[in-house]
């Protein structure tokens, strides 16, 4: 996959639209979105921003992008963990791994404690037909987290093992 500066990208946008910054932002003092773009090390605050950004500058490349800025991204930081799980979602799997694997030989604890819960998650995306669900559900089981997010997330894991287990059914009305 090409690297893909995105950060730099906007500032040489900047060249040919003073306003882009501005529009960019989403409001009118733009010095907290200059100081992201000018700090390679810095982390996005609001990703739900970082996609609007996306979505606004490529409206039919919007995946594409955040892959390739996934893969820039520093693995201890938050926007890494939020768009961990906006590859899972978009089926981005080779990024997906890329960037897990990564995060599974960071030392920060939070990523470290994403990257086991969405390793397991991979491994059900990839190989849920062959797996032992015995053993997964055991696996998924004895994840102990302490982020609420990924709490509810590993609680719905078990769910899915469960229905797949027949153990539940789940009932359309």
């Amino acid at each position: 996959m090409k690297y893909f500066d995105f950060k730099l990208y906007i500032r040489n946008l900047q060249l040919n639209d003073e306003t882009i910054l501005s529009k960019l932002a989403g409001y009118a003092s733009t010095s907290g979105f200059i100081k992201w773009l000018d700090d390679p090390k810095r982390d996005i605050q609001d990703f739900d921003r970082l996609i609007k950004i996306v979505k606004y500058l490529f409206p039919d490349r919007e995946t594409e992008i955040m892959e390739r800025y996934a893969m820039t991204l520093e693995s201890n930081e938050k926007t890494a963990r939020q768009i961990l799980e906006y590859l899972s979602c978009n089926r981005r799997m080779e990024a997906f791994r890329q960037l897990l694997d990564r995060m599974l030989g960071t030392i920060n604890k939070e990523s470290l404690e994403w990257a086991k819960v969405h390793n397991l998650q991979h491994e059900w995306l990839i190989n849920s037909y062959t797996l032992d669900k015995n053993q997964f559900l055991n696996d998924v089981s004895h994840l102990k987290v302490k982020d609420e997010y990924l709490n509810v997330f590993v609680k719905i894991m078990k769910c899915y093992i469960y229905h797949y287990k027949r153990i539940i059914k789940w009932h359309v009305r």
